[in-house]
């Protein structure tokens, strides 16, 4: 068994569905913003389902920054986009034997 290597099993997988509105995105960057999703934790792992295709506009990453905060960084190509307000779904995994590591009522389904 390797020393210094975190490894394990969930506590738990939830999917969650929160109305996300990003703001307008410049033209060919990236653009991290933040969302508020009660009860998550430093240390959970997301992932991030955009439910539509938006021309120009993609999900390159997401992560939490900070207690109940989704970061989500989009990526654009050549034009500055708005993408639409719409319902994306977020997968919430909890890694086993971090403290305090069953999800609030607010992220179970």
């Amino acid at each position: 068994m390797s020393t210094g290597i975190t490894q394990g099993n969930s506590a738990s997988i939830n999917s969650i569905q929160l109305v996300i509105d990003p703001a307008n995105i410049a033209t060919a960057t990236t653009n991290e913003q933040t969302f508020s999703l009660p009860g998550l934790k430093l240390g959970d792992q997301v992932i991030v389902s955009k439910p539509t295709l938006t021309a120009g506009i993609a999900v390159c990453s997401a992560r939490v920054s900070a207690a109940d905060t989704l970061a989500i960084t989009f990526v654009t190509t050549a034009v500055n986009i708005n993408a639409p307000s719409e319902t994306y779904t977020i997968v919430v995994i909890r890694p086993e034997g971090a403290p305090g590591n069953a999800l609030p009522a607010s992220l179970q389904v």
